[in-house]
């Protein structure tokens, strides 16, 4: 018999405006159930990937009104 897989869908909130774009993301990289590493790490690693990502995510969340 294989191996069953399963899906799980999430509600993990969201910014209620583009102007809360970053401090979502900052929030939502800070929890160690996210990023599961050091705090240190997890901060430094949070902050690449917001610098990186950041105007992108703030244009998608525009389209969705």
């Amino acid at each position: 018999m294989g191996m069953k897989q399963a899906l799980l869908l999430l509600n993990m909130g969201g910014p209620n405006n583009v102007e809360e774009v970053e401090l979502f993301l900052r929030n939502m990289f800070a929890d160690k159930n996210i990023l599961t590493m050091n705090p240190y790490t997890r901060k430094l690693v949070s902050a690449i990937i917001i610098n990186k990502r950041l105007e992108e995510v703030k244009e998608n969340y525009g389209l969705l009104g």
